[in-house]
């Protein structure tokens, strides 16, 4: 039997994961929202059953990704952040379908994205 778990530190006055989030090898949900994280560390890409990553209502203006090679997230929610334009790790994010970016200073998509959302490969939401 595999347990497949959420973890949720919403509002938490936290500017790092903690890291026994990396212990929950079987993680599929993330929710980061309302922290101070700016930085995801490269051991996310260790969660090999991460689905779904929401850092909303944070008032990002930046954030850094360092996912080098990640196949399974599928959902990530930037919204009601203060970003300017999508961060560049994104890119790296094989099974992305679902990018929700509303609610922030975005003004055109960056190539990478638009020509996915030309072939219709993925949803993005503005």
């Amino acid at each position: 039997m595999t347990l497949f778990c959420t973890s949720a530190c919403f509002a938490l006055d936290i500017k790092r994961m903690p890291n026994e989030v990396f212990d929950c090898i079987n993680l599929v949900e993330l929710d980061i929202s309302a922290c101070k994280i700016k930085r995801l560390p490269k051991a996310l890409n260790n969660l090999k059953f991460l689905k779904s990553v929401t850092i909303n209502k944070s008032k990002l203006r930046r954030l850094r990704i360092n996912f080098t090679k990640n196949e399974s997230i599928q959902r990530l929610d930037l919204s009601h952040n203060k970003f300017r334009r999508i961060p560049g790790g994104v890119k790296c994010l094989g099974s992305l379908s679902y990018l929700n970016v509303t609610a922030n200073k975005i003004r055109r998509l960056p190539k990478f994205l638009d020509d996915q959302a030309e072939a219709g490969k993925g949803k993005s939401q503005l």
